[in-house]
């Protein structure tokens, strides 16, 4: 026999799962475990337990439905507050990653796979997710929005870190490079004044001798 709150059940449980990946999703990423989502997901326990009573108690529809709706509240704002701990987790392996090649974007173009479209597609979702987070971050678009950037950013850590080894040797390779022709430089320049030097010199060597 269906129970009369099959579809408040249904959410719930839809809730719980969804909540439960995304921690796993950003547990996997490395770090800890969300405890603002722990204890969203202990309240929305709760209410359960408090919908399960109130419907055995014979206790009025739309007071268990309330419990139901308020455990199905609590699990969505569990999966929000994983989700943006995870956003903020990959923009600062984004922003470390970009730092580590600071000044040599044009290397970092040539050698990490699809750049310029992890970039723009980045800078357009970090413009997105702000306008979307402003308007309403318990909606389904900042939820969407969120797990698009999510996969943006690993898409793009996936090639940066493919393409790392590489990318610190061309960048060392540079810099030598930058250095030796420095050195060329002040070489070239010592030889240039000490030229000038001996010139004036013989100059006035012959000046002297035809006086």
């Amino acid at each position: 026999m269906s129970s009369p709150y099959e579809n408040e059940r249904t959410a719930y449980i839809a809730g719980v799962r969804d909540a439960e990946a995304a921690l796993k999703a950003y547990e996997h990423a490395g770090a800890e475990t969300v405890t603002p989502c722990i204890n969203e997901l202990r309240y929305a326990a709760k209410h359960v337990a408090d919908a399960l009573q109130s419907e055995s108690s014979g206790e009025a529809p739309e007071i268990v439905r309330e419990h139901w709706n308020r455990a199905i509240r609590h699990t969505r704002r569990a999966r929000y507050d994983v989700l943006e701990f995870h956003v903020e987790l990959v923009k600062l392996k984004v922003a470390e990653a970009i730092e580590s090649y600071a000044g040599h974007a044009q290397i970092a173009a040539k050698v990490i796979p699809n750049y310029f479209k992890h970039k723009r597609a980045l800078y357009e979702l970090s413009k997105n997710l702000q306008e979307v987070s402003d308007k309403n971050k318990d909606s389904a678009e900042y939820t969407a929005c969120c797990e698009r950037h999510i996969a943006v950013a690993d898409a793009f850590m996936q090639d940066f870190l493919l393409a790392e080894q590489e990318l610190m040797l061309s960048i060392e390779k540079e810099k030598m490079q930058q250095e030796e022709k420095e050195a060329d430089r002040k070489i070239a320049w010592r030889q240039c004044l000490v030229s000038v030097v001996l010139t004036s010199l013989v100059a006035f060597i012959i000046y002297l001798l035809s006086h």
